[in-house]
């Protein structure tokens, strides 16, 4: 999909106006008016981003990745209650992480912490290098009060970040790209720990 390469090289306009293009053409395109909700997003144009999704969502109500996208964007303008009522209002056979995740994000934003806690423990009982959802895990401990269990948790976030980042200048190595090195790690290293740092004093 020639839009989807577009926009996973950062042309997002040039993705948009293909896509439109795609939608006039066929109303009903699915797949179209998800990829719309991406784009929009990514120019952060978040009210036409929730419209596609919910288009999306019109045609294809069990579309995963438009209810989890929608939900995240809920997130990110801090309306959690709207988050919690997209995600609890769907059943999937198979959730992904993601839904787990966004699901937990919300109820924690909302001082649900035992719901928190018990979606996270999911989380991590999947996937044990899941970096965010120890951190999480350790935010929801905190809020019932669990000081020390939040402590250990919040000390494996930071390891498997630093863990993250040193796969991540071995590749750069390997691929003999010294010249970004440092931009790169101190980029992924702000992006990846900004969700700890403001969290770490929990007594």
């Amino acid at each position: 999909n020639y839009a989807v390469a577009l926009l996973n090289t950062n042309q997002s306009k040039l993705a948009l106006d293909i896509i439109n293009q795609a939608i006039r053409l066929k109303p009903d395109y699915i797949d179209a008016y998800y990829h719309q909700g991406l784009i929009y997003r990514s120019l952060e144009l978040y009210d036409d981003a929730l419209n596609a999704y919910r288009k999306t969502l019109q045609l294809m109500p069990s579309h995963e990745n438009a209810i989890l996208n929608s939900a995240a964007i809920y997130i990110q303008l801090k309306k959690f209650n709207e988050a919690l009522s997209i995600l609890s209002n769907v059943q999937f056979a198979n959730p992904s992480l993601g839904y787990f995740y966004n699901l937990g994000l919300a109820h924690l934003n909302l001082e649900h912490f035992i719901e928190a806690d018990q979606l996270f423990h999911h989380i991590v009982s999947q996937d044990s290098n899941y970096a965010e959802a120890w951190n999480n895990l350790g935010l929801a401990l905190k809020g019932l009060e669990r000081f020390e269990d939040a402590l250990q948790c919040i000390e494996k976030a930071i390891i498997f970040i630093h863990n993250k980042i040193n796969i991540m200048i071995i590749a750069i190595i390997s691929f003999s790209w010294s010249d970004v090195i440092i931009k790169v790690v101190d980029n992924a290293f702000n992006k990846d720990l900004s969700f700890i740092m403001n969290e770490i004093d929990i007594t």
